[in-house]
């Protein structure tokens, strides 16, 4: 009964208003807030616009190359969420069975509310599509404020696993990222990184 679920869906996307009649169905069990999307090109811009529209004490990104493999998820991050002081800035990382990247332990973290609060953003805004995660990731190494969660698995169809998994979605952030060198921006901005940790930490 807590759960909030937010869809940014683009506004020339040509299942608009198949996703909204499916959605629509699922009102009646959930909190479901639906927002269009008019100019958005940034997808880190796109998790940070519905992170600061939810009401959630706890933000969970998720997309539609994976799927929750545990039953009862919710019940399992309530339990271990409650080992946290509400005031205190955290990460959960769940279990993934196939990473990207050999560097990265977790494609799909889980922050606390307090943890948006003091940095203000879900994802590093300044990144196009990638290393989003890894950025995350980086925050909980150094401030050692993290969770991991085996026990919740979560299961992924990423092209990058498995080529048969590539759609138009997949191709339109690869082409687009081609503008854009989000690798770049992950190490020359690691300064910021050891700040933004500084503050999670001072604000515990």
């Amino acid at each position: 009964t807590r759960i909030e679920f937010l869809f940014l869906i683009d506004h020339d996307d040509k299942f608009k208003k198949k996703y909204k009649e499916l959605l629509k169905k699922y009102k009646k069990y959930f909190l479901i807030k639906i927002y269009i999307n008019k100019g958005i090109k940034f997808n880190s811009e796109r998790i940070n616009f519905l992170a600061k529209r939810s009401n959630g004490k706890i933000l969970f990104s998720v997309s539609d190359d994976m799927i929750i493999k545990t039953k009862n998820w919710d019940s399992l991050i309530d339990l271990e969420t409650s080992k946290f002081n509400e005031n205190t800035p955290y990460c959960i990382w769940p279990s993934v069975d196939a990473n990207k990247y050999k560097f990265l332990h977790c494609a799909f973290p889980i922050i606390s509310r307090k943890w948006f609060n003091i940095l203000k953003y879900h994802s590093y805004p300044k990144f196009y599509h990638f290393y989003t995660d890894t950025w995350i990731c980086e925050l909980s190494k150094i401030t050692g404020k993290f969770l991991l969660l085996k026990k919740l698995l979560i299961k992924t169809f990423h092209p990058e696993n498995n080529p048969k998994y590539a759609d138009k979605t997949y191709f339109r952030l690869r082409n687009n990222s081609k503008n854009y060198n989000d690798k770049l921006i992950f190490y020359r901005h690691r300064n910021i990184r050891k700040m933004h940790a500084l503050k999670l930490i001072n604000n515990s």
